[in-house]
């Protein structure tokens, strides 16, 4: 063998013994592994006023369980968007879609628009995963806000971020685009319950078929118009409101009679198709009524509705 040949084989096992030596050296205890930091969706969408909601899951295998060395990570969301990130307050509302973990309630970090919790580790060894409802509640200018949200160490290491890009748009406008429908037998019923909007009173009604001859009144409705957001008044708030406050939703509904029956509304004349007007804008939120008549004709009736659109409700 010669010299040389001698030479490269000490070299390899030098080289050898160094590799092995690397792959030797290790922590001198395990720590947080596999984590990971998912949201439902990484776009949302809502309007001024409302609020939308992502899901938010921390899920890691905790070296560490229970007590003050406890493996933990906490949850930070922050809103940041057009013209101040406080344009909106944010809040995360724990699920029962949790394991392995004892979860501290959340709190604002300074601004409503910040918030965090923690979550920590019962037992070690063990996958542990909390789900959360991130709340994004009440945004006021129309937008695109990005939601960032991290998990960190008790250091403050961040160690998983995601990003939800919320586009938040304007209130709809005063166009009726539907409505709500109330339908009673009784006259005085249904006044009041107009004046005061306090909701439907009946959806169905049974009454006489009567005579072809003498036409009865057996039914009333009345409608209040809603925009695409189902807000009587443009001001953000989802459903019906006996205010004063915010561009109201008037209109002019066609009703139509499909089966027995007849209609009156602005015009006192009987027949299958009548107009009603509906003013949110007055003080009390007054609405014309809608007079059914009977026709002497045995079976159901239908009444359709439709804005000045022609959107049917």
């Amino acid at each position: 063998m010669s010299t040389k040949t001698i030479f490269k084989r000490i070299a390899l096992v030098a080289v050898a013994s160094i590799g092995l030596g690397v792959l030797s050296v290790g922590p001198s205890s395990a720590a947080v592994t596999e984590e990971t930091l998912t949201v439902s969706a990484a776009t949302a969408t809502g309007t001024v006023g409302d609020t939308t909601t992502v899901t938010v899951t921390s899920a890691f295998i905790a070296s560490v369980g229970a007590g003050a060395t406890a493996d933990s990570r906490t949850i930070n969301a922050v809103v940041q968007g057009v013209n101040n990130a406080g344009t909106a307050s944010v809040n995360f509302v724990p699920t029962s879609d949790s394991a392995n973990t004892v979860l501290h309630n959340p709190v604002n970090v300074g601004t409503a628009y910040n918030t965090r919790e923690s979550v920590i580790a019962v037992t070690a060894g063990a996958y542990t995963k909390n789900t959360s409802t991130l709340q994004l509640i009440n945004f006021t200018v129309a937008g695109t806000y990005n939601v960032t949200i991290t998990s960190k160490d008790d250091a403050g290491t961040i160690y998983k971020s995601a990003v939800v890009v919320v586009t938040v748009s304007a209130v709809a406008t005063t166009t009726a685009t539907g409505g709500y429908v109330w339908l009673t037998a009784d006259i005085a019923t249904s006044q009041n319950a107009r004046i005061a909007q306090s909701g439907a009173i009946d959806s169905a009604i049974v009454v006489s078929a009567g005579t072809a001859a003498t036409p009865v009144a057996v039914g009333y409705a009345f409608a209040a118009a809603t925009n695409s957001a189902g807000d009587t008044r443009a001001a953000g708030v989802t459903g019906l409101k006996n205010s004063a406050t915010g561009t109201p939703v008037n209109d002019t509904f066609t009703v139509t009679v499909t089966g027995p029956g007849l209609v009156s509304g602005v015009s006192t004349t009987k027949a299958k198709t009548a107009q009603v007007q509906v003013q949110n804008g007055t003080a009390t939120n007054v609405m014309d009524t809608l007079t059914i008549w009977s026709d002497g004709t045995a079976g159901v009736s239908t009444l359709k509705w439709t804005t000045s659109l022609g959107v049917l409700f």
